[in-house]
Order: structure tokens, then C-alpha cells, then sequence
């Protein structure tokens, strides 16, 4: 979660980070072909892992998180190039 990505020395977080991605994008990958839907709603790692990624380097608070939180479900929905 974004707490316990937080919580690593940076070096882990990073490996751990890019392992989470990596297996996220790979399941999710495979179940999209499977379902022939590229954006299912069952699917959420992907989500999951975004918002880990969105809060990298932020402070934590209150504030930040809800912030965090509503642009991230805004540019998940309306879905920019290149996301």
C-alpha cells in the first residue's frame, strides 16, 4: 500500500515498486486478452499500483491523499494520452 511503500528504505521500496508493477502489468495484460476488454471493471491492480505510484515522493497527510486520491480517479477516467 502506499503506507508500507513509505515506510522502506528507498532502495526497497523502488525494487519492491517495480516488481509490483512489472506483475500487475503482466496479469493484467493476460486477463485483458482473456476478456477481450481493455479496460474491464473487474480488473483493479492497475489502479492499485497507480496510486502507490501517485504518491512516490509526496508527504503524506490527509490533504495530500484525498488530493492524491480525486485527480487520480479524474485522469483515470477521462483517460489522457498517454495514460
Amino acid at each position: 500500500s502506499v503506507f508500507a511503500i513509505h515506510t522502506m528504505p528507498p532502495w526497497i521500496a523502488g525494487l519492491s515498486l517495480g516488481i509490483l508493477t512489472w506483475i500487475s502489468w503482466d496479469t493484467c495484460l493476460r486477463t485483458y486478452k482473456k476478456l477481450g476488454n481493455i479496460d474491464h471493471p473487474a480488473i483493479v491492480s492497475d489502479e492499485v499500483v497507480g496510486v502507490i505510484w501517485a504518491f512516490i515522493g509526496i508527504p503524506l497527510s490527509g490533504l495530500s491523499l484525498l488530493t492524491g486520491f480525486v485527480l487520480f480517479r479524474v485522469f483515470d477516467i477521462a483517460k489522457p494520452w498517454p495514460i
